[in-house]
């Protein structure tokens, strides 16, 4: 059913809540109080479970996913598919990884740290190996 109130809009199954709608404009799954932390005008959609949650999203048309997990300690961003994807900022591409695990970026590579020029150097030295 569902249930109307001040606060929030619930969908329930077999009286158990399912999902949540506040007056906020967060959406829970599987919480009775979806929020976000960072910033309070954030409209945030919120999936929890103790044995893991994830958010997919999916492309019909071509089979492409991606999804965003959580589960055994450990946080994922995983391309399900054979596909490259795209990292980008003001609607540019700023760095692609490949089908095949190559990462190309567009602009300067920086390394912080109590030393990056020898983080860098040691990365060169990795790919050159």
């Amino acid at each position: 059913g569902v249930i109307n109130s001040v606060a929030s809009t619930i969908i329930q199954v077999n009286t158990a809540e399912k999902i949540r709608f506040t007056s906020a404009g967060n959406v829970g799954v599987g919480t009775s109080s979806p929020a976000c932390a960072i910033n309070a005008s954030f409209k945030v959609l919120e999936v929890s479970s103790s044995a893991g949650s994830a958010v997919r999203c999916t492309d019909t048309a071509s089979s492409t996913n991606i999804e965003i997990s959580a589960g055994s300690g450990s946080t994922y961003i995983w391309n399900g598919t054979n596909t490259l994807m795209n990292f980008g900022t003001n609607n540019i591409s700023r760095m692609t990884i490949a089908a095949a695990g190559e990462v190309t970026l567009a602009g300067d590579l920086h390394f912080s740290g109590a030393n990056p020029e020898e983080s860098g150097r040691r990365l060169l030295q990795r790919r050159s190996m």
